[in-house]
């Protein structure tokens, strides 16, 4: 009986080592095989990914004008003699709405960008146009100041390259560095004319 069970657990202890031997070869040959052991795959769980919100919205800031060709059949009378001058088609319907506390674009075509303008204050003057006060860039050195009224548009804008000044009908306008529109003035000549005063002696008569 002892003999039997010595026999059994023998047998048992073969075929273990067995089974040891064959698993170690085949894991020789897969590494012969390929170059690189049998890859270790984790256990891992794959997690869906956030859900994206949006919390900010960015919305573009309207502007005044917009760059049109020279050659546009329409463009307002101007001196040939003023240099560097771009033409701007004006968004009236912007125009007309301004006020306090908005803030808008204005395109400068010749450093080919837009600033921001600040509006500080619009006033209906007793002319019956409409004035616009308001700052470049919330720069407190740099003034936009804007006169509009039925048939023409004025505009003086101050940037760091420079001032630039905007004049036009009610739907386009000239834009030009201020220096080209003054090119051409003498400063020891007025600009002005004072009208005729009557000397003394026909005041009496």
């Amino acid at each position: 009986m002892v003999r039997a069970l010595f026999i059994l657990a023998s047998v048992l202890v073969l075929t273990s080592l067995s089974v040891v031997i064959v698993n170690s070869r085949i894991e020789t040959d897969a590494v012969l095989i390929t170059g690189q052991p049998e890859p270790v795959v984790p256990n891992i769980t794959l997690q869906p990914p956030p859900s994206f919100k949006l919390t900010e919205q960015v919305t573009a800031e309207p502007a005044l004008w917009t760059e049109l060709s020279a050659d546009y059949p329409a463009a307002p009378s101007i001196r040939a003699d003023i240099p560097d001058k771009r033409l701007v088609k004006l968004n009236r319907q912007l125009l007309s709405t301004l006020s306090e506390g908005r803030q808008v674009l204005v395109l400068i075509p010749h450093l080919n960008e837009a600033v921001r303008i600040s509006v500080r204050a619009v006033e209906k003057l007793a002319s019956g146009n409409t004035s616009v006060l308001g700052k470049v860039n919330d720069n407190p050195l740099l003034d936009f100041v804007m006169t509009i009224s039925q048939s023409s548009t004025f505009a003086t804008i101050g940037t760091e390259q420079g001032v630039y000044n905007l004049r036009g009908d009610a739907s386009v306008a000239w834009i030009a560095p201020a220096r080209a529109f003054n090119h051409h003035v003498d400063p020891s000549i007025p600009d002005y004319r004072l009208p005729k005063q009557p000397d003394a002696e026909q005041a009496l008569r």
